[in-house]
């Protein structure tokens, strides 16, 4: 084969390889405008209680009390004591909410996050994503863990028997994925989440829009 020809071959190759780019740069284009779509239909206009949400890199920006929060599920829907979310994934996950959660957390001078510094994978991801959330959209979070652990050495041990009216403990429990339903149970002044590793991200997410108003207490 002559340089002439070779030449033409690479081309050919270089510009088949552009062809297949552009291809799959149009294909991935078409998913996020359906994808923007699709949600928009889906949740009527990503509203919820006169609130607005915004769809972002970590899921979703919210306006209320003076601040932008930033949570991972959407509300879609309030019956009583449940709140049903829509997660990134399109998954529906309901949360079973205690009354009045809103107005004790609203009231706390400080808010105690703890866990089982033991728990595996992929729970302990979940649950460290959503204490870190809360401390960073709650003005009084401080963290503990419920034993003593190497891998998290600096943070304090408290347990639901540390609970306090100005100061409640909210303890993160990640089950497996077959678990029923998620749930945030009040024992005295503690909260205790309830839930697969998605169930924890969406009760995290409740605690958030109800602290912050969004969400209306359950009564």
């Amino acid at each position: 084969m002559g340089r002439r020809e070779e030449r033409s071959e690479r081309q050919r190759k270089r510009w088949g390889q552009i062809a297949i780019g552009l291809l799959l740069v149009f294909l991935m284009i078409v998913s996020i405008v359906q994808f923007s779509d699709n949600r928009t239909t889906s949740t009527g206009n990503l509203r919820f209680n006169g609130y607005a949400f915004t769809p972002v890199a970590e899921g979703f920006s919210v306006k209320a009390a003076g601040r932008e929060l930033i949570v991972q599920d959407l509300p879609l829907g309030q019956n009583g004591s449940s709140v049903t979310f829509q997660n990134l994934y399109y998954d529906l996950i309901t949360v079973e909410v205690p009354l009045g959660l809103g107005a004790q957390l609203r009231n706390a001078t400080f808010i105690v996050t703890t866990f089982d510094p033991g728990l595996g994978q992929p729970g302990i991801q979940f649950v460290d994503l959503s204490r870190l959330d809360l401390y960073k959209a709650l003005p009084n979070v401080v963290g503990a863990i419920l034993r003593n652990s190497s891998d998290y050495q600096g943070l304090p041990v408290a347990t639901c028997a540390d609970a306090k009216p100005e100061v409640p403990v909210i303890e993160l429990r990640a089950l497996n994925e077959t678990a029923n339903g998620t749930t945030i149970m009040r024992n005295g002044s503690c909260l205790v989440v309830v839930g697969t590793p998605q169930g924890v991200l969406a009760a995290k997410d409740y605690l958030i829009l109800a602290y912050a108003g969004v969400i209306p207490d359950a009564s």
